[in-house]
């Protein structure tokens, strides 16, 4: 036996801690999630979550993840996974596990993942066409077939009753798909992103990948015994794609969530100035100039000076997006906070007086996770939003303001009425209560519910 990140390693299973002093549950379910920690990648959040909240409601996953072996990890979640927890490294194919030798590849910290020949790679066109949106599935696709085996090999080794996946990556989803054939256990599928709803995404892919998208999704909708979307515009987007075709009761929605219990302990203070905080980096569908251009509004309107109001960033700016800083001569009243750990990210979001989310017209059926550990933070938050399920969560909580996407005028207006806060020194406290119903102990007891009525 040797010592694997967090726990025991013995034939590619990790256990937290001793097993002997695991909570006896009472049932197991094989939760499906190629991203797992220590990965900090966002798709490994949902799992976490799970792991550490369905026990309490008489359900313990057994998980099969892939090995952390595509960067970006921190070792701090481990230390996150509830003790006794059984974590299969087993998505992992014979190529990917010889080419990662053969390339010597090591996992790394989040920070210090260099932009190499891979990710160059995938952002190439070929005749016009991103090569990352080519294929259907993902980079998980060529490890199928010893995801499948070590699937079923769980099942039978722990007694399971049910499979629920937590996806993308999509090929999460043919495996479940597939596992489920063989021992015949219902099957939950949990989107962590609409697929083939995904309307920008489609249009990036040429039409033969938009068609096999469709097709797939809809042979591993057509056999799940429920399919869970992560908020309610998307269930009602997917009820009505596939009405006809697929009972609308067979979807429901179960939203992320936050945990303060992953949070390490902090005292972060408010500082003198005003400041506004934009937590994770931004990407393809997610510009920073719709919140610069609100910024630049405010201040001329507030007529502050750099040292009156101050916006940062926290997780690293690429140079497209400093673009945007210079033209509107914000040089002077930007900081970069860089990567924060996921674990010491309250203290950094609690040392703002404002949170910032862009929910641009492509997520008008998604919201952003960071959303869910902004409420957990209890600042308030101002939405630059084209999503009216976000809207309505900050209007029912008191969490915040909104304002539409575009519209700088009424996002500095909003700014100004939480300057005017500040200025009265008001409390940036907002009540921990309001929101407890988007936590991961919430969210836990849903995910239950859904086990429980399809193994009934």
């Amino acid at each position: 036996m040797k010592e694997g990140l967090g726990g025991s390693l013995e034939n590619g299973l990790v256990t937290r801690s001793d097993p002997a002093s695991r909570r006896p549950a009472a049932a197991r379910c094989l939760l499906i999630s190629p991203y797992f920690p220590p990965m900090s990648r966002i798709g490994a959040k949902r799992a976490l979550h799970l792991c550490r909240n369905l026990p309490a409601f008489g359900w313990e996953p057994v998980v099969l993840a892939a090995p952390p072996r595509d960067g970006h990890v921190d070792p701090q979640l481990m230390e996150a996974l509830p003790s006794g927890t059984i974590v299969s490294r087993g998505y992992a194919g014979t190529l990917r596990s010889f080419m990662h030798r053969a390339l010597r590849f090591q996992p790394m910290p989040f920070e210090e993942v260099p932009r190499g020949k891979a990710t160059r790679l995938r952002e190439r066109r070929i005749f016009g066409q991103d090569v990352g949106f080519l294929t259907p599935l993902d980079q998980y696709v060529y490890d199928l077939p010893a995801a499948v085996r070590e699937g079923v090999a769980l099942v039978r080794r722990h007694g399971l009753r049910a499979i629920h996946v937590s996806a993308d990556p999509w090929s999460g989803f043919l495996t479940g798909w597939l596992v489920r054939r063989i021992t015949g256990l219902p099957l939950v599928l949990d989107l962590r992103d609409p697929w083939s709803l995904a309307a920008e995404k489609m249009a990036l892919r040429p039409p033969p990948t938009r068609a096999a998208v469709r097709w797939l999704e809809h042979t591993v909708f057509r056999r799940a015994s429920r399919i869970v979307l992560n908020n309610e515009n998307a269930c009602e987007a997917y009820r009505a794609a596939y009405r006809g075709r697929i009972p609308e009761s067979r979807f429901t929605f179960v939203r992320n969530a936050f945990d303060r219990g992953l949070f390490l302990p902090s005292e972060a203070t408010l500082p003198r100035e005003f400041r506004l905080l934009y937590f994770g980096r931004f990407q393809r569908f997610v510009r920073p100039h719709v919140l610069l251009r609100a910024f630049r509004r405010f201040v001329d309107r507030e007529g502050l000076t750099p040292s009156g109001a101050r916006i940062s960033f926290a997780g690293g700016l690429r140079p497209a997006d400093k673009a945007p800083i210079t033209e509107l001569g914000l040089e002077d009243r930007v900081d970069y906070v860089g990567y924060v750990p996921y674990r010491e990210g309250l203290g950094a979001l609690r040392g703002a007086h404002v949170l910032c989310l862009i929910v641009p017209p492509a997520c008008e059926i998604q919201i952003p996770g960071k959303f869910y550990d902004y409420l957990a933070a209890r600042r308030p938050i101002l939405a630059l939003s084209a999503n009216t399920e976000v809207d309505r969560i900050l209007a029912e909580t008191g969490s915040g303001l909104s304002a539409p996407y575009e519209d700088r005028e009424v996002a500095a207006a909003r700014l100004g009425e939480l300057y005017g806060r500040y200025r009265r020194g008001e409390s940036f406290d907002l009540d921990p209560g309001a929101v407890e119903a988007y936590s991961a102990r919430e969210q836990g007891r849903a995910i239950a519910a859904i086990l429980d009525d399809v193994t009934s």
